[in-house]
């Protein structure tokens, strides 16, 4: 595998907690890391680089080895949805329909992530039964998350 850097990076600085209601980012199982491993390219991020911006095409996907990654969704980058740690999966519905990153994903802490091309990815669903299982998974978790927090009047 080669080794490449990405991203430009910022002087943000970000506190980050997370709230009682938001569950913890769902991680993808040890045999579907193992099998991005195989295909995908290792990068080290650092502090503050942008491995996406909201709106960007999809290049790929993003697993995450090491480290921690913010990832916003409105026009301001320091109101964070979510905290991504190892095992996360980024840019995962961009990268399957593409469509443009509905998130920017920011490195909080220096990261080693897998990236995997949208190509090499979209591939590899189609023959790997488990990891097509992990990802409409972590879509679920992720549709479940954002019900939590809707709030409907009637």
């Amino acid at each position: 595998m080669r080794k490449a850097k990405v991203g430009r990076t910022t002087d943000r600085m970000y506190v980050v907690t997370r709230r009682s209601n938001t569950p913890k980012p769902f991680k993808a199982p040890e045999s579907v890391c193992a099998d991005i491993l195989k295909i995908g390219r290792l990068q080290s991020v650092s502090r503050g680089s942008i491995l996406f911006h909201k709106g960007d095409p999809p290049q790929g996907l993003f697993l995450i080895l090491e480290g921690r990654v913010a990832l916003s969704a409105g026009d301001d980058p320091v109101r964070v949805t979510r905290v991504a740690e190892n095992g996360s999966l980024l840019g995962l519905p961009s990268t399957i329909r593409n469509l443009p990153y509905t998130l920017t994903a920011e490195a909080v802490t220096h990261v080693d992530v897998c990236w995997v091309s949208a190509s090499q990815f979209r591939e590899m669903l189609a023959s790997n039964t488990e990891l097509g299982l992990t990802v409409v998974t972590m879509l679920a978790e992720e549709i479940s998350a954002l019900r939590k927090l809707a709030v409907y009047k009637a």
